[in-house]
């Protein structure tokens, strides 16, 4: 059980990573701050992830297009960012609540022996997967394709983190908690490259 507690530990610190400002303890017996996200800008969903594995993949930025966009091309680009900045919100709630049950289980571990919580948290985890791998699925503007593809790519780590985290806690694998750790710092790194690009797009229409 010690390999397993450890194992939920990176991903309890990994998710604290990735929640709008959150104030994580690694220590079990602190008291955990639940962190405001209401007045959080969505795009900003993550600070850089930190993990003690080392991501599989290292994505790489893109460079903002150049050209001056008309007033048309504006407000599709807003309308664009107004329904993904509610995808964003829904999917940090979703990481909030999920990392309060997984400190808890790091709390007690023998939790996941308990029906009852085994079947919240993985309901939690469902939604989870039901909101942070439903972003970048409108078809975007030009200006922001950059943006949407590092949202899908977060998209697919975030569902391989879900399958992996439900595999984890249901069969107490160590393994695949590892790896969900691994997805979920990947899916954020994404997270940050698709913000880098978003205010590079935002400080050029402001420079117009």
């Amino acid at each position: 059980m010690k390999n397993n507690k450890f194992n939920l530990w990176i991903i309890i610190l990994v998710l604290c990573s990735i929640l709008l400002s959150t104030s994580c303890s690694s220590d079990p017996k602190e008291d955990k701050v639940s962190p405001d996200i209401t007045n959080t800008i969505a795009v900003e969903i993550t600070e850089t992830a930190q993990s003690t594995s080392t991501p599989t993949s290292e994505p790489t930025s893109t460079s903002a297009p150049e050209s001056q966009i008309s007033d048309d091309e504006l407000a599709e680009n807003l309308e664009y960012l107004t329904v993904e900045e509610e995808k964003m919100i829904e999917c940090s709630s979703a990481l909030n609540t999920m990392a309060a049950s997984f400190t808890e289980v790091g709390d007690d571990v023998s939790l996941l022996l308990d029906p009852t919580y085994l079947a919240k948290l993985n309901a939690e985890i469902d939604d989870f997967e039901t909101y942070c791998t439903n972003m970048g699925q409108e078809n975007p503007p030009s200006a922001m394709e950059a943006v949407n593809d590092y949202l899908l790519l977060a998209d697919d780590e975030y569902q391989q983190a879900s399958d992996d985290m439900r595999y984890g806690i249901n069969n107490l694998d160590a393994d695949h908690l590892n790896t969900a750790a691994d997805h979920l710092t990947i899916g954020s790194s994404y997270i940050n490259l698709a913000t880098d690009e978003l205010n590079t797009i935002l400080d050029l229409l402001q420079s117009e």
